[in-house]
Order: C-alpha cells, then structure tokens, then sequence
C-alpha cells in the first residue's frame, strides 16, 4: 500500500526563520480557473524542470496542476487516489507516486525534473517533495521522447484539465518552469532546523519556454517574472484569488 505523503508545517511567530519570502499565492475553489499560454520554441523539448508550492484543499479527487492536450492528455496532477500522477508523452508514461497525500493544511513543495535524454529510464522522470525523491515514477518513457509540456505550439493550462474538468482545488505559489534545464530541489528550496522552506531562486536558468509566477498583481495573476514575458492569460480568477496564504507569510 502507498505510503502516508510527509508534509511540514511552518514555524509561527518567526518572521526571520525565511531568508526568502513568498509573498502571495492563488486560491483555487475548482470553479473552472485557469491559466493559458501557448508554448514556443523550445530551448530543449526533452528537458524540463517543474518546481511549485502547493496546498491541496480536497481528497478522493482529480487535481490538475499542468494539462495539455496532443493526442491524449499530458498531465502532472493529483490522482483521485491521492497520489500524483506524472506522463511525458503517452498515458500512462511515467507513473503514479507510491506515497499518497491527504494533508490539505500545510504546504508542500513539488519538484518534477523531466530529462529523456538520460540513458537509464529511473532518471528520465523524477520527482520530489519537500526535497526527498518520491518513488513509483519508474514508467515506460522511452529515450528522447519530446515531453509535450514544452512541445512548441501545445495549449498549457495550470489549474484544469479541460477534457475532464479535473480543476485544481486548494492554494499554488511560486510557479517556475525551466526550459532545458533539469534541476534538483535544491535549486528552489532547502532544509533548515529540520524544515523544507523556500529559497530564491536567481541564478535559475529558465531557457525559451520558461516562467516563474509569483501573482504579485491580483489584477494581473498570468505576469511572468522570469524576464521572458511569457504571460499567461487568465479566465474565472478575480482579484479576489490572490491570497496572503504562504509557505513563508500568515494566512488569510
């Protein structure tokens, strides 16, 4: 049987713990949110990191995070049995993660690195959370195959899953996506006193394709930050989706 998901709360009262600070994150209630772009040029269409704060707010359910669609769904996402579920090409590809996550009060932090020009099909997907490696991602992935969440001309939806209506529900901060590069969690966080937290991330290389998403506009929650002006448009999010409710600040 999977494993219970192992999440960490943050410290309270200690403002100071954070030498990073993310300042707001999005609230997703599953009313058909979403945020769209369409993918260029890749950098690397076979190399990718995804790195994402995140607090689930449902169990027992579909819970999309990045969709596309080309010729069958390409997803990273929450199954309805709790695990996450992760396919580069083809469904299912990739695989489910042994360990099962039905915490919906603290925050987590994911990290998938997808590389297929690695030789051994264990290090063409990986994925983390909280900094340590989940198992059951040992799929079929085959060596070079295009990952189609950074295949040029695709649709990427965050939040939904329109084939399906599998909408994301609960908070997402600090959304990064780095083209051509396959970075380990220490490129975004690091452990302190026992406790995964947040670290800032300049240096990252974010290549063609890249984003970083801090919805520090409410009026503008799609604003890219990572220099590269890839935007996002954004549909059924007011301004009363950005939220207060961090990995590093109060809630609210």
């Amino acid at each position: 049987m999977p494993l219970q998901g192992e999440f960490f709360q943050k410290p309270t009262g200690s403002s100071g713990f954070y030498s990073y600070q993310i300042e707001k994150s999005t609230r997703w209630d599953g009313s058909n949110e979403r945020l769209l772009r369409t993918i260029g040029t890749a950098s690397n269409d076979k190399i990718a990191t995804i790195s994402i704060w995140l607090k689930k707010a449902n169990n027992g359910t579909y819970s999309q995070i990045f969709h596309t669609y080309d010729g069958g769904g390409i997803n990273f996402m929450w199954y309805d049995s709790d695990q996450l579920y992760s396919n580069v090409a083809n469904s299912p590809d990739s695989g489910y993660s042994d360990a099962v996550f039905r915490d919906n009060n603290a925050w987590m932090h994911i990290v998938s690195r997808v590389d297929t020009t690695q030789s051994s099909n264990a290090d063409r997907v990986r994925v983390y959370q909280n900094g340590t490696e989940l198992s059951g991602f040992d799929g079929t992935v085959s060596q070079d195959t295009v990952y189609k969440l950074n295949k040029s001309g695709n649709s990427l939806y965050i939040g939904i899953n329109l084939e399906n209506n599998n909408d994301f529900q609960g908070y997402m901060a600090e959304v990064i996506f780095c083209d051509g590069q396959s970075y380990a969690p220490t490129q975004f966080g690091e452990s302190k006193n026992g406790v995964w937290i947040p670290k800032d991330p300049s240096g990252t290389t974010f290549g063609n394709n890249g984003f970083h998403l801090k919805f520090a506009n409410a009026s503008s929650l799609g604003t890219d930050s990572s220099g590269n002006g890839n935007d996002f448009t954004v549909s059924n999010m007011g301004t009363d989706a950005q939220s207060i409710d961090t990995p590093t600040t109060g809630t609210g």
